[in-house]
């Protein structure tokens, strides 16, 4: 229009993820997100992440609540934690946190300051994923035993254990740990809990309330164990004889 100064509206949006067509509930896997309008320099962007069970029909504006896990969460180690800024104008790359739920098919939103992006595509559905895999623990290559009172620092061993520290328990048999501890995705400490003499149990670890990683006779309890009997001989008119004994583990003891 003659003499009329044009004017723009610049929005953002965005229209394809380029995923995996499944992760690991652990969380860490990268989604690249095509669109426009991002912003390079503003940390403002974050991913969530909904059962699809629920299809459309939770999350934000709908006043009913998801099963959800946001990239900006703390189940994710800092340096992969949004919000983020675009890589540039017209990518943007999130990551996936832990997913606490039960394993399932998962939709993803992109927000901006907490506020949905839109989606603009010739199909407008939400992409999908695949969340699956549990806790995995590595049989010991070679006999594992301690001392059947318990209080021995256990290192388990196995994948998918966590990115970050999720509460974590181990069990020995049935038994609780006296103490859990996350070292790695890999790695987890166990404080022995007390056990039963001469008995095999195996080791059981949990992360969060649906996913259980179990093995069988993982670790033995070494009970009291007779070595020898001194003196052989009887002794005349009666008296006492000593007896030693001691764990696989542990000292003599009279």
């Amino acid at each position: 229009i003659r003499g009329a100064r044009p004017a723009f509206l610049l929005i953002s949006a965005w229209t394809a993820v380029q995923m995996q067509p499944s992760y690991s509930y652990v969380g860490g896997g990268s989604v690249m997100i095509i669109g426009g309008g991002f912003s390079t320099s503003n940390r403002k962007y974050t991913c969530g992440w909904s059962s699809s069970s629920a299809g459309g029909s939770c999350g934000h504006n709908t006043g009913t609540p998801c099963l959800e896990a946001s990239s900006s969460a703390t189940t994710l180690p800092e340096a992969l934690r949004g919000p983020y800024a675009a890589e540039t104008w017209g990518t943007l790359r999130c990551y996936l946190p832990a997913w606490l739920h039960p394993n399932d098919e998962v939709l993803m939103r992109v927000y901006a300051n907490d506020v949905p992006l839109e989606k603009l595509s010739v199909v407008p559905s939400l992409p999908l994923t695949q969340i699956d895999s549990a806790p995995a623990i590595q049989t010991p290559s070679s006999s594992t035993n301690g001392n059947f009172k318990g209080g021995a620092l256990l290192t388990i061993t196995g994948h998918d254990f966590g990115l970050v520290d999720l509460s974590q328990r181990v069990r020995v048999g049935y038994t609780a740990c006296e103490a859990s501890g996350w070292v790695s995705e890999t790695s987890l400490k166990c404080r022995l809990p007390r056990g039963e003499n001469s008995k095999t149990f195996g080791a059981s670890v949990t992360v969060g309330p649906y996913h259980v990683g179990f093995t069988s006779e993982y670790f033995t309890y070494d009970g009291p164990i007779v070595y020898g009997v001194a003196p052989l001989a009887p002794l005349p008119g009666g008296g006492w004889a000593r007896l030693r004994t001691r764990s696989a583990t542990g000292p003599p003891h009279d």
